[in-house]
């Protein structure tokens, strides 16, 4: 193989390993007004229930840029940084017995805020161990706020 040909093939591998590695780290999109904006990082976390504080949430947090996982770390509430002061744009969402109960976005800073006792969207967990939660979450918004979210997600669990 020549050096040309050889120079070719390991430009386009190198463009396959990074286009695979850039899809491999995102976590789904959700579209506001038009706008799509794609999750690449995310945290899971647990945090006691509003209602009940024997009962422990589970919090996903998706991003659309890095976490500071250091800032996370030394956050005394985990729940607040994720939803109200570290990212500008950001999805937030609490599973409680198995369902989605409540969501927090900011999007190009568009708040949504929706919770309730009925199910909210459409939530499948494919792994929820000791290091990270898996699995793949449905929402098409209210009359109300037109957000849509098909994630896929994998995030580590951070506390």
């Amino acid at each position: 193989m020549s050096n040309s040909a050889f120079a070719s093939v390991s430009i386009v591998a190198a463009a396959m390993l990074l286009s695979f590695a850039a899809a491999a780290a995102e976590n789904g999109s959700c579209v506001l007004d038009g706008k799509k904006i794609q999750w690449v990082d995310g945290v899971a976390y647990h945090v006691p229930d509003h209602s009940n504080s024997t009962i422990q949430d589970l919090g996903i947090a998706l991003t659309a840029e890095a976490i500071d996982r250091a800032k996370v770390d030394a956050s005394t509430d985990i729940d607040e940084t994720m939803i109200f002061h570290t990212f500008a744009d950001r999805f937030v969402f609490k599973i409680k017995t198995g369902d989605v109960h409540e969501i927090y976005a900011n999007i190009s800073g568009t708040n949504i805020n929706n919770n309730g006792t009925d199910p909210i969207g459409t939530l499948k967990l494919t792994s929820n161990d000791a290091k990270h939660v898996a699995g793949t979450f449905e929402y098409l918004g209210t009359a109300t706020n037109k957000l849509a979210c098909d994630l896929k997600f994998d995030v580590p669990l951070v506390r």
